[in-house]
């Protein structure tokens, strides 16, 4: 089972017995807290540590996504083929971006063209 759906599973059953946020507020101090502990273990420098804290910051996403009701799985799915669609339309744009050599100002620039492109017409 992915790893989104079963953190999003894990909480709703933890939620079903009371263990849970009273609201999304309290989930989204939560992403806070989380960050903040993600950002201090970059600077300790500790591999292990770090992927521990990451860990922690998406589960705490996906639980606020269950909190507002949403499916994180189908979310972050579609965010990935959103910016498959708007990548393959920057290769549209200029195939030749595809080998390297432009700054990120300049894939920046073809990035919002690539959406702007596409925003009549989302993936």
């Amino acid at each position: 089972m992915p790893s989104v759906l079963l953190a999003q599973r894990y909480t709703s059953r933890a939620a079903t017995v009371g263990f849970d946020w009273e609201d999304a507020e309290g989930t989204m101090k939560k992403i806070e807290e989380e960050r903040v502990e993600l950002a201090e273990a970059i600077a300790e420098g500790d591999r292990d540590h770090i992927e521990e804290e990451y860990g922690d910051l998406m589960f705490a996403v996906v639980n606020h996504g269950r909190k507002l009701g949403l499916d994180s799985e189908k979310a972050l799915k579609r965010c990935a083929d959103k910016f498959k669609a708007r990548f393959d339309e920057m290769e549209n744009i200029d195939p030749a971006f595809v080998e390297g050599g432009r700054s990120l100002d300049e894939l920046e620039a073809l990035w919002q063209k690539a959406k702007k492109n596409l925003r009549g017409n989302p993936k």
